[in-house]
């Protein structure tokens, strides 16, 4: 059986149009194509609507609402990431622009964060440096931590106390990796002493 649609004025199958108990025949009287059109032309034109609408449903389906959107980033993880990706390079300059207008903002917080998280952000300039060689290998706080609980907190080099720093065993520059078997902790003085070359001191 056919249905007339009174957007396009085809004429189509019964399937091709969503199910609505008063219509005729029980369905919708725009086909699917037509019904979507309209559909997403009101949403464009009604924006504050849609959102409002989307507050208060998530309002009132909060624990169906985050059950999906735990499922939907499990199952969607590289598409996920390559949308943010495309968002951050096409907004690039605004988002960092907006980053540094919070920092200006919020110094006490930002000096917080640091001297709360001082050792992941010496690290992190640290993995950087491989990263941006393409050299690969990464290590976490506790690893660099552990590492250096397994040295008794000395310099492998003079076996003294000191502050520890981390130390490629193959430098970054010959192709050393950031993996934590090319670790080892010097003091400041041993590692600017060593410099480029591969000397393993453990």
């Amino acid at each position: 059986m056919e249905k007339k649609c009174t957007v396009c004025g085809e004429s189509k199958d019964l399937k091709l149009f969503f199910k609505e108990k008063l219509g005729k025949y029980g369905r919708r009287s725009k086909c699917k194509v037509c019904f979507s059109a309209a559909t997403k032309k009101w949403a464009r034109d009604n924006p504050d609507k849609v959102s409002a609408y989307g507050k208060k449903y998530r309002r009132g389906n909060r624990k169906k609402y985050l059950a999906y959107k735990v499922k939907y980033r499990l199952e969607n993880k590289e598409k996920i990431k390559k949308a943010r990706r495309e968002h951050y390079w096409k907004n690039r300059d605004a988002i960092l622009a907006k980053k540094r207008e919070w920092v200006r903002n919020n110094p006490d917080k930002v000096s917080g964060h640091r001297e709360r998280n001082k050792e992941a952000y010496r690290l992190y300039a640290v993995l950087r440096r491989t990263r941006i060689r393409g050299n690969g290998g990464s290590f976490t706080v506790q690893e660099w931590q552990e590492l250096c609980e397994k040295y008794h907190n000395k310099c492998l080099c003079c076996k003294e106390e000191k502050f520890l720093t981390v130390d490629h065993v193959v430098p970054v520059s010959k192709g050393g990796t950031s993996n934590i078997d090319n670790i080892q902790p010097l003091c400041t003085s041993c590692n600017c002493t060593k410099q480029a070359r591969v000397i393993d001191y453990r």
